[in-house]
């Protein structure tokens, strides 16, 4: 738990430091990080890769150099194999051993002459062989010192019990001492021999061959001891170790692990040949192995990577070395890129700090197409924005004082004009006359709503409502009757509407549209969502407007310069063009006010504004928008 609390509390402190830096430091340690990763990991992934491909040139020179001392082996082997075939097929020496009378004295002399010389010929032929030996036991034939010789002379000897015991006709001895000294001086070489049964054509015993060469030239690369990094050993199947070369510069150095060594060979190997390592001590050994099915042997060559384990080393301290250089010649230069890149955000901070203090009168310069370039434009791009909600808030604090002082106007005659009016409603149901009492009724909601100028924003509900009042009034005043169509989902009537501007569109609809006309009418109120926004359509089926006369319309409400085919009176002339500044004041440049029509026909007035619950989002809506 402790450590834990200690290894959180290491954490946190590098993040503390870590979040005090400025962003130019941050973004360089950042850069230093990403650099020295993948150079650390490409170090280390060609440093392993370069010690695997180190190891697998070992194993392939240590196979090759495997295959050079098999192949010696093999041609060693094939020599004695071809010189006893040589011998074998001699049908006059095998004639001569097989003879069972007293021989001649010139029969002796021709053979010696002969087959003796042929012999002493083939072995002085290959002079690796050290000795070519016939033994037999017929008492007819008389001893040829180095060549022929009496069978007792082997009757102890172990490869002639093997024969003798066996049904095998041949076998080999391995690392051994001569069993018969023939030379004057004592030879104490170990030596390879191969022993051979000879029989005549009745396939009779009548001797054996021995053929023998100095295991120095039998297997010549366990005799190099000037190698210090490898050896050969040879171990037999059933893991008898049958040579070891003490005078090998290996072996004496590792002579006291000689009997590891040869566990784990033995241990390591499976099949007929393959390669493995070994561990002894701090230092790998690279083994290969090869069997040979002639001598049932194994064959091993054994290499020390003691002085590839150097060569890593330093090939290690090389990469090491080049990937900090490296590294801080691209620190260097990130850190020199990133001072020059920031260089446009600390001249925009510079410029927001002024904005902080209250001069919005200001211009990044902008240079280049960069990110950094992107944000000095768009906060230029802000700031004008700022500037232009500023001289918009003036606009609609205006508009709304314009409203209160209208407001104030109204009413001081206001309570009057309400108490009238309700003195002729009460006078008019007194004399039962219901229909004036309603119109009397709905002006007064009409006077009401019109007046009460305390809140911009109000339901949508009551903006109808409204609307039906009047509609009501009019169609008392005129001699055909103007249907009022609602096509509006019952949740919208919740939403909020800027006050009075769906009403002068209708009245302008009934005076330019319908009042020339003089017939029964419909207008219709159509109200949905589109695209997160609340539009409402305004439609009669009037005279329509004209092409020329609609081009002049819309340029009007889009530039805001005149009130063309605005209603002058009632709705404190409020017209098309004052609704869409309106508008736009309120709820920003995204929302306005369209005007559609056919000649003849219909026109319709399309509001779009947001479709939001409170006044509070419209404000945030607009904030949004600037």
């Amino acid at each position: 738990m402790i450590l834990f609390d200690k290894i959180s509390n290491k954490v946190k402190g590098i993040i503390d430091f870590f979040s005090s830096l400025g962003i130019a430091k941050k973004l360089i340690y950042i850069y230093i990080l990403i650099i020295a990763i993948p150079v650390l990991s490409l170090s280390f992934y060609t440093f392993y890769s370069l010690k695997e491909s180190f190891y697998e040139q070992i194993f392939n020179d240590t196979r090759y150099s495997l295959d050079i001392i098999s192949n010696n082996i093999n041609f060693n082997v094939e020599t004695f194999q071809r010189i006893e075939n040589v011998v074998s097929t001699n049908k006059d020496l095998i004639e001569f051993l097989n003879t069972n009378t007293e021989m001649e004295t010139i029969d002796i002399i021709d053979f010696v002459n002969t087959d003796i010389k042929e012999l002493e010929r083939l072995q002085f032929s290959n002079p690796n062989i050290r000795s070519i030996r016939i033994f037999t036991d017929n008492k007819y034939i008389l001893e040829r010192w180095s060549v022929l010789f009496a069978e007792h002379r082997i009757k102890d000897t172990m490869w002639y019990k093997k024969l003798q015991n066996r049904q095998q006709n041949s076998c080999w001895q391995l690392n051994h001492i001569d069993d018969l000294q023939v030379e004057a001086v004592f030879n104490s070489s170990p030596q390879v021999s191969y022993y051979k049964k000879l029989g005549n054509p009745q396939k009779e015993d009548i001797g054996y061959l021995q053929l023998s060469m100095n295991s120095a030239d039998f297997f010549p690369e366990m005799y190099k001891s000037e190698d210090t990094n490898s050896a050969v050993f040879i171990i037999t199947k059933n893991s008898h170790l049958m040579y070891e070369n003490y005078e090998n510069e290996f072996v004496k150095k590792n002579r006291s692990a000689i009997s590891y060594i040869k566990s784990e060979l033995i241990k390591n190997t499976n099949g007929i040949e393959g390669h493995f390592l070994i561990k002894l001590k701090d230092i790998d050994l690279a083994v290969a192995y090869k069997y040979n099915k002639a001598l049932d042997i194994y064959v091993y060559k054994v290499v020390s990577t003691e002085f590839l384990l150097e060569k890593i080393k330093n090939t290690r301290s090389t990469t090491i070395s080049i990937s900090i250089v490296v590294m801080i010649i691209a620190s260097f230069l990130v850190y020199i890129s990133t001072l020059k890149m920031l260089k446009n955000l600390k001249l925009t901070v510079q410029y927001m700090r002024k904005v902080q203090k209250g001069e919005l009168q200001v211009e990044i310069p902008v240079r280049g197409r960069d990110e950094l370039s992107e944000l000095a434009h768009h906060f230029n791009k802000m700031i004008v924005q700022i500037n232009q909600l500023i001289i918009n808030d003036r606009k609609k604090h205006e508009v709304k004082k314009k409203a209160e002082v209208r407001a104030l106007q109204t009413q001081i005659n206001a309570h009057f004009i309400y108490n009238v009016l309700e003195t002729i409603k009460m006078d008019a149901e007194i004399k039962e006359q219901f229909e004036i009492s309603d119109s009397i009724t709905s002006l007064g909601k009409l006077m009401r709503y019109s007046m009460r100028w305390k809140n911009h924003q109000v339901k949508l509900r009551q903006e109808i409502d409204y609307i039906k009042n009047y509609i009501k009034l009019l169609n008392l005043r005129y001699d055909y009757y103007i249907h009022l169509y609602l096509d509006i989902d019952e949740a919208l009537y919740e939403r909020e509407v800027l006050k009075m501007t769906i009403q002068p569109i209708v009245e302008n609809a009934i005076k330019h549209g319908i009042v020339p006309m003089a017939e029964d009418s419909v207008i219709k109120i159509k109200v949905y969502i589109r695209e997160q926004k609340l539009v409402i359509e305004i439609t009669d089926n009037g005279i329509g407007i004209s092409p020329t006369q609609l081009t002049e319309l819309k340029y009007s409400i889009e530039s805001g310069v005149a009130e063309i085919y605005a209603s002058e009176g009632g709705s404190n002339g409020i017209g098309l063009v004052n609704i869409n500044e309106r508008i736009k004041i309120f709820y920003g440049e995204e929302y306005e006010l369209d005007v559609i029509s056919k000649e003849g026909c219909y026109t319709k007035v399309i509001l779009t504004i947001p479709c939001l619950d409170s006044e509070e989002e419209v404000l945030n809506e607009k904030a949004a928008n600037c």
